[in-house]
Formats: structure tokens, sequence, C-alpha cells
């Protein structure tokens, strides 16, 4: 549960420039904080994703959309 190499290797192969998506990124995500084990690393992954998400935008020509913003809503239940 806690051996996050396999959580950041996942969401590696869900980077669209491996053919995944940010939306499957951000589903892969909100699981991992669904879990609610805050004794391990898992729920950190949705700010590891998020982190991927602004970096990807910026490197695509599209900064400062605020991506915290942006995919708050995705996470509300």
């Amino acid at each position: 549960m806690d051996y996050t190499a396999a959580y950041w290797t996942m969401l590696d192969d869900l980077e669209p420039r491996w053919h995944g998506s940010h939306e499957e990124m951000l589903r892969f995500a909100r699981e991992c904080v669904e879990t609610e084990r805050y004794d391990t690393p898992v729920p950190q992954i949705l700010f590891d994703a998020l982190g991927r998400i602004e970096s990807n935008e910026h490197d695509a020509g599209h900064p400062g959309e605020g991506v915290y913003r942006r995919w708050a809503v995705a996470f509300v239940h």
C-alpha cells in the first residue's frame, strides 16, 4: 500500500505523452485520496498529479491557468 514508487510509475504511465490523459491522472489521484490511508504517502499522489498537469500545461505553452483552482471541482464530493 505504501510503496510510492508503484504509484509514481502509474502516474507516469497515465501522462498524455504515453497516450493517457490529464483526466485519467486525476481519476487515479482521486482513487488514491479515497483510500483515506493518511498514514501512508498515497493521498499525496493528488498533489503530484496536479503538479505534473501544471508542468505539462506550462510546457505546452498554457501557463497560468490555475490547475489547482480549475481541477478542484473534480474533487468535491
